[in-house]
């Protein structure tokens, strides 16, 4: 299996976040070196349009084919255009059946979890697989606030009137960015593919996930940081 780092250089509220010092190494090491350790896992391919960013994988173990194309490393550019990208250039449809995303800002995921969730996806086979944290709080509780300050219920959501206890609501599941398997020749097909009715749940512990989908400010950093040294030294 080939595996994906994506890692763009641009980065609005942490500066160059993917390879600011964690713990004494760039956070991006972190990711590689899990991939690298992993048994399922052959080739590891950082995907940036940063030259420093790529000199820094290109140390650690991780391949660098080209830098990524400037309009697929926007604020707005969708992360499944580059990964088409890649996949179609480098006609990676040949060789290789499936592909791991990995991002740079899950510094606790092991590739012990890598390989846990590798060996779930090749027995079940679905058409891709994305991991998940259970949700501390039930999906009945969110509420949304309007321009006026007002609390309300969000539209559309059944709601039992009656004030239940968190232990009666249905436990529900949040995509915690940390690994994505997908099947590359639905990738190719579907575009942008990720869920579908045969879509797997990777469920992991939230001890492996320090925020829902990304590290995004230096208060998630410094937290993640104190977190991976706490377990290191645990």
């Amino acid at each position: 299996m080939i595996a994906f780092i994506p890692a763009r250089g641009g980065s609005k509220e942490l500066k160059n976040k993917n390879i600011k010092l964690f713990a004494g190494k760039p956070l991006i090491y972190y990711t590689i070196k899990e991939a690298l350790k992993s048994k399922f896992i052959s080739k590891v391919l950082v995907l940036t349009d940063s030259i420093k960013i790529a000199k820094i994988s290109k140390k650690y173990g991780a391949i660098v084919p080209f830098l990524r194309p400037k309009y697929l490393a926007t604020d707005t550019s969708l992360a499944a255009d580059t990964y088409l990208y890649y996949l179609k250039k480098l006609n990676l449809r040949k060789i290789y059946k499936d592909f791991i995303v990995l991002q740079p800002t899950s510094p606790l995921r092991s590739s012990k979890e890598i390989d846990k969730a590798i060996n779930y996806y090749l027995k079940v086979q679905p058409n891709s697989m994305i991991s998940v944290s259970k949700s501390k709080f039930p999906l009945e509780w969110i509420k949304s606030v309007n321009l006026k300050g007002k609390l309300s219920f969000l539209k559309n959501l059944y709601y039992n009137k009656s004030s239940l206890n968190r232990q009666a609501y249905q436990d529900i599941y949040l995509p915690n960015g940390s690994i994505y398997i997908i099947k590359i020749n639905k990738f190719l097909k579907f575009k942008k593919y990720y869920y579908s009715n045969n879509t797997l749940a990777f469920i992991m512990d939230e001890k492996f996930s320090i925020n829902y989908n990304d590290i995004d400010n230096n208060f998630h950093f410094k937290l993640a940081e104190l977190i991976y040294k706490f377990k290191r030294n645990f």
